[in-house]
């Protein structure tokens, strides 16, 4: 992949921020408008799990470089997707001569460094009713910052990248060139990194006899008789390193989603890294929990959003909102049914890779079998012969709820379990 130009904003992903811009409102109790931005790594994970259906993969390695503002956008994907667990493995990096770079700090020699140029994020306009329109992260503790500096990712720029780019703004201090921005930010970095506890795992090259030219810095050599480019022997030819995770990763599901009212909602915690919680319903209740795996009643019809706050041992937090998520109704739809007219039984519930189905009795006939999210969707579907046990696959479903259709000449069964 090389950097990603998604749209120049309004509800795209602004390849210089790496985030995505959008407006949403609130169907109830009033109607408010939020502007929020999401990390890129939600564009990422989409374009990567396009990749690997189509491809007919589960994993695909991807090597990820930008040149200018291009190498912006690598430079802060890579600082935005350790707020979050991303499934897009990144073997290797490199940002190639940006105009600058986000610190990993708000200070930098006394000067503030608000976003895109440090850690500072804006606050919203509507700060007392969308709280977390800007400020979505939780991504600035020290176990962020720590990751990201183990990451395998390179800083390049041309030896000869001399132009001035002093314009006033928050990158002046940090140089007055494109060269200079590179060595402070790098510099910065590695003695950064001490002072938090790690060594940096990054790359550094300074291509020799190249400015602001794309194709020289991607195809210059170190000697001419290389026969791989320098950029090529960083992005390939490094050594690929694991990063480990310890940052908290806020993520939760609930057993039903459309429910008829005065229906108990039992929520599952899957949050990683994280030792306490806070949940916040979304209803007129004003009601929240402190409980790893708690409940709640919805008595009156609506659409409703459930918040959870996970929060580790050093006070560092990371939070999830499923926006517009509970649908709450006077009467309860087909897919939410645990309805049964054959004597039938599944296990493990929850599952992982297998979902086991047995009957009381040897069906007489073909049965189909239906898998579908608890919208309706059909994902996955097959037959079975004359037989009173079976086994399902499983391993490809996201973790969540889902519901189990068998149809036969025997009878029909709906039948609702969780992937863990």
């Amino acid at each position: 992949m090389v950097g990603l130009t998604l749209g120049p904003g309004g509800s795209t992903m602004s390849h210089q921020t790496s985030l995505i811009h959008a407006l949403d409102t609130n169907p109830s109790p009033t109607s408010i408008v939020c502007t929020y931005r999401l990390p890129g790594i939600i564009v990422m994970r989409r374009v990567y799990s396009y990749l690997t259906a189509r491809e007919g993969r589960t994993f695909i390695p991807c090597y990820l470089s930008g040149f200018s503002a291009g190498g912006q956008w690598v430079s802060r994907y890579m600082l935005i997707r350790q707020a979050y667990p991303d499934s897009v493995p990144i073997q290797m990096a490199l940002s190639m001569s940006p105009i600058g770079y986000s610190f990993p700090t708000d200070t930098f020699l006394g000067v503030a460094q608000p976003w895109v140029c440090g850690m500072i994020m804006p606050q919203s306009l509507f700060i007392s009713d969308c709280i977390h329109s800007y400020n979505i992260y939780g991504w600035n503790c020290n176990e962020h910052i720590v990751q990201y500096y183990n990451e395998n990712y390179a800083v390049c720029v041309g030896d000869q990248d001399l132009a001035s780019q002093l314009n006033g703004g928050c990158y002046d201090i940090t140089g007055a060139t494109r060269l200079d921005r590179a060595r402070t930010f790098f510099a910065f970095c590695d003695s950064n990194a001490i002072t938090r506890g790690t060594s940096l795992n990054w790359q550094y090259a300074e291509i020799p006899g190249a400015g602001h030219d794309e194709y020289a810095c991607f195809q210059s050599k170190w000697l001419p008789t290389d026969t791989s480019t320098i950029a090529e022997r960083i992005l390939f030819e490094t050594p690929y390193q694991p990063v480990a995770f310890t940052a908290p990763v806020a993520n939760f599901y609930p057993d039903s989603i459309t429910i008829q009212a005065n229906y108990t909602v039992f929520f599952t915690n899957t949050s990683i890294n994280s030792t306490s919680y806070y949940w916040e319903f979304g209803d007129s209740t004003y009601a929240t929990s402190t409980l790893v795996n708690p409940y709640h009643v919805y008595s009156i019809p609506g659409t409703y959003s459930v918040e959870l706050t996970a929060i580790n041992a050093t006070g560092c937090d990371n939070w999830y909102k499923r926006k517009h998520f509970i649908h709450v109704i006077n009467s309860v739809g087909i897919a939410e049914q645990n309805s049964t007219e054959i004597n039938v039984a599944i296990s493990p519930n929850p599952t992982h890779d297998i979902l086991k189905v047995k009957l009381k009795t040897t069906l007489q006939a073909e049965c189909s079998w239906l898998i579908t999210d608890l919208s309706g969707r059909p994902l996955i579907k097959g037959y079975e012969g004359s037989k009173n046990e079976f086994y399902l696959p499983t391993k490809d479903l996201l973790t969540g709820v889902y519901i189990l259709r068998l149809n036969s000449t025997s009878g029909q069964a709906s039948l609702r379990f969780v992937k863990d």
